[in-house]
């Protein structure tokens, strides 16, 4: 408890939060997916997949670097739901491609690249109960490198109860860092929790 204590008081509002990280995940219900679920999920990715390659295995035009930087594009997208921006700078930057052949790959595959920012923003709002104001601010991250218009629209689509989010972040760290009532409030509405006044009243107001 002293420990905590301690921990509370000499650590700003980012490093609080990314303590608690662990604690979130394991909070949320909605995090649970069903085998079966997930099983679909995987069969379509697999699927969407095999088409691409054979689509691009076909196109005799196209050169082996053009072809290898269209298919890991497509599945950085089908897997991890990744921006136009970050799939090409994991292209060049890690995986060796050219510049010319990476910004080809990302502009000549049919993706949704607002489908992506949506599928990125409800993962962080099931697995870290963020508030809508940090998930647009992570998916405009030089991380996540969504367009400003692609994270409006995923924000705007979520699924999600925001108060409850509030109030999943409020007994973590209620919970993990034993903090007050009134230090719970000022971190939810901090500028990087970024709830608002009504949504972290809520979470006050329903704190056990």
């Amino acid at each position: 408890m002293l420990l905590k204590s301690k921990l509370r008081k000499k650590l700003p509002p980012v490093i609080l939060s990314t303590i608690l990280c662990v604690s979130i995940y394991s909070c949320s219900s909605s995090t649970e997916t069903s085998n079966n679920e997930i099983q679909q999920n995987t069969n379509i990715t697999t699927n969407k997949n095999d088409e691409v390659k054979q689509q691009v295995e076909e196109d005799t035009n196209l050169t082996l670097d053009q072809r290898n930087a269209i298919k890991s594009t497509q599945s950085y997208s089908n897997n991890m739901a990744m921006s136009k921006e970050a799939i090409y700078n994991q292209l060049v930057s890690f995986e060796g491609f050219s510049e010319d052949d990476a910004r080809y790959a990302v502009e000549n595959v049919n993706i949704d690249w607002n489908e992506n920012a949506l599928i990125s923003g409800q993962r962080y709002s099931d697995n870290m109960a963020m508030s809508k104001k940090r998930i647009y601010g992570q998916l405009t991250s030089t991380f996540d490198r969504f367009t400003s218009e692609e994270a409006q629209y995923a924000v705007d689509n979520i699924k999600v109860d925001w108060n409850k989010n509030a109030l999943i972040s409020a007994k973590n760290y209620a919970n993990s860092l034993n903090m007050s009532t009134t230090a719970i409030y000022n971190q939810l509405t901090s500028t990087f929790d970024g709830f608002t006044p009504e949504e972290a009243q809520y979470a006050i107001d329903n704190l056990e």
